[in-house]
């Protein structure tokens, strides 16, 4: 729970300024590569003959653009799916059965939190074996026709080097797409049934409640390593205590001797919640508007406020209505704590939330609504809607503390003095409903489809100029840069910025001579000249290392799998830029592919 959750920007905000951003990086990718191609041919033919082969080039592959035949292109994704059927790629396959047969053994059931251990665990190794796929299927398959002379068969008949390059991308996509779907209906299958289990209620251990009147208590049997307290209400109904992360319904039946229990299925453990967040803002100690505390961690992902003082987080919530939310505010939060003092370390600190009118001619605050915060875990509550203000008094939170125009706020404050409270934006939201948990997880899947299309474009571009093995290499060598494009841009800006690093440590070979010499990284490099040399070097290669981050597609961003595991709905906003991003890079792929696979000399 502890993690960091992107509030996607809505996709239609995102398109008006991404699109514009992707349409001109693309012309001026294509007046580089032009100009480029034209110095290398100039070098050779000389100018005059270079601006006729260039220009050649570039209106024959445009002409033949548009007279790409689907036919033929099919005809190649069909030959390019039967090649991979021969290459045995069903041993991919094979291999996931056998390690998800084995995982059972080893994953712990009896864990804290076992549905997001088996989500992540089947999600992971999906996305492992398929970029795996990927990239062998890829790197290998025109370097081999190449090398075998089979290509010369397909290039004497009229099919055109863009029908060879989509029809590559398309089949093993499609291969690639019949194994993912499979992997995921089996997976989805081992986690439910992984996960499915009940518990029985023995009559004698059921009594009746201390505390409320015509109510019973008691505990269910022990499964999985775990068992479950209960309360009935008056009609024989309610649901246990939540444990690993789930909870079950309870129905009392029949009377006297005859009289039973039946536990219902688990709830909670695999959901797909989706949330309305709000805009956060915080006060200081005063209560006056001001900035979140740091307490020392390089995470900044969270600020921090004092308890016991009049600091606060604050979320604004819009279009809250009685018809959205008819039973009240639903609210989930997760609460990360701050300790100066130990204290009673296996209590937890004491919090309240506060409901306020954002309209300043009412500024109307709730009574304080007091909970203890948990560690590691969420926390919910009902807020109901009929909300008791005094003893015997009670108002309409909407008609209270939401204004004319559907907004509210929540006020989050720490009671305990000498504790501190940190937050974030996504840290507290409105549970609006639930989606089905097999779309969310078909979603997680189609993200990483995406991811293999975007390695299939790479490793069909390479493979069109360079050798099996280094096209392989310079597949991976794009994914693993993918992978990590934030933090080597967020360095290289670093090593630009000498005189106020926000990384310490400077570049790769600053960095060299830091560890042989043992010198601390917030110590100046005290070399002399030499040290301006390394850091002008340093700025080169990190210039070079920024423009390759800028270039490649960011995998960080298909990355799906703590929404899915943490029972939180993947948004269609999210999906929808994977799919723009996805779709694009696999067109950019097949246009080099397309301009490379015409340098080679290939018989016709």
């Amino acid at each position: 729970i502890k993690m960091e959750f992107e509030i996607p920007t809505p996709i239609l905000e995102w398109l008006s300024y991404h699109v514009p951003l992707g349409i001109l990086a693309f012309l001026v990718g294509i007046a580089v590569a032009t100009f480029i191609g034209f110095l290398i041919s100039a070098v050779r033919h000389g100018p005059t003959e270079a601006f006729y082969s260039t220009a050649k080039v570039l209106f024959t592959g445009v002409a033949e653009l548009f007279q790409v035949s689907p036919r033929r292109v099919l005809a190649m994704a069909r030959l390019s799916f039967k090649e991979a059927i021969r290459r045995k790629v069903l041993i991919v396959f094979a291999v996931f059965i056998l390690i998800v047969l084995f995982a059972g053994w080893f994953l712990d059931a009896n864990s804290t939190r076992p549905g997001r251990l088996y989500m992540s665990f089947v999600l992971t190794l999906s996305n492992f074996l398929a970029l795996g796929l990927a990239l062998f299927l890829s790197a290998f398959s025109l370097p081999a026709d190449i090398k075998n002379r089979t290509i010369y068969t397909i290039m004497t008949k009229p099919v055109r080097a863009w029908e060879i390059i989509m029809g590559r991308i398309l089949g093993f996509s499609a291969i690639g797409a019949v194994l993912l779907v499979v992997m995921g209906v089996f997976s989805y299958v081992f986690v439910v049934r992984g996960l499915s289990h009940s518990h029985t209620v023995d009559p004698a251990d059921v009594h009746a409640s201390a505390d409320l009147a015509g109510f019973l208590e008691g505990t269910t049997s022990e499964e999985k390593g775990h068992s479950h307290r209960f309360t009935l209400d008056e009609s024989g109904i309610g649901q246990t205590d939540e444990r690993q992360g789930h909870w079950h319904q309870i129905t009392k039946v029949g009377e006297g001797d005859a009289v039973k229990y039946t536990v219902g299925p688990p709830m909670g453990a695999l959901a797909a919640r989706v949330p309305k967040y709000g805009k956060i803002r915080f006060l200081d100690r005063a209560g006056k508007p001001g900035a979140p505390i740091s307490v020392g961690y390089e995470w900044t992902y969270r600020g921090y406020f004092a308890g016991g003082t009049l600091a606060a987080a604050i979320w604004s919530f819009e279009g809250i209505t009685p018809e959205a939310f008819p039973q009240g505010l639903p609210i989930e939060w997760n609460v990360s704590v701050f300790r100066t003092h130990k204290g009673d370390i296996e209590t937890g600190v004491s919090g309240s939330w506060v409901l306020r009118n954002p309209d300043p001619a009412k500024a109307n605050e709730s009574p304080p609504i007091s909970f203890e915060s948990k560690e590691f875990t969420s926390d919910s509550m009902l807020i109901k809607r009929e909300l008791e203000v005094t003893p015997g008094e009670t108002v309409d939170i909407f008609d209270e503390y939401v204004d004319d125009q559907g907004r509210i706020e929540l006020l989050l404050r720490c009671e305990d003095r000498g504790q501190y409270f940190g937050a974030a934006r996504a840290d507290l939201y409105l549970l609006t409903g639930d989606m089905p948990l097999a779309w969310n997880f078909a979603k997680g899947y189609l993200s990483i489809g995406l991811q293999m299309l975007l390695v299939i474009g790479m490793g069909v571009m390479f493979s069109t100029v360079l050798s099996a093995p280094v096209a392989m290499l310079a597949t991976l060598g794009s994914v693993g840069m993918g992978f990590f494009t934030t933090q080597v841009k967020a360095l290289a800006e670093s090593v630009f910025t000498q005189d106020n690093p926000e990384i310490p440590g400077g570049g790769p070979i600053e960095a060299l001579i830091r560890l042989l010499r043992q010198s601390n990284l917030t110590l100046d490099l005290d070399m002399g000249f030499a040290t301006t040399v390394i850091k002008t070097i340093d700025q080169v290669i990190m210039s070079v290392m920024w423009a390759c981050a800028s270039l490649l597609p960011n995998f960080a961003r298909f990355d799906t799998v703590n929404f899915v595991a943490e029972g939180y709905n993947i948004p269609l906003d999210i999906w929808g830029q994977q799919l723009v991003i996805g779709l694009a890079y696999a067109a950019v792929a097949t246009c080099l592919g397309y301009f490379l696979l015409r340098t080679r000399e290939i018989a016709a």
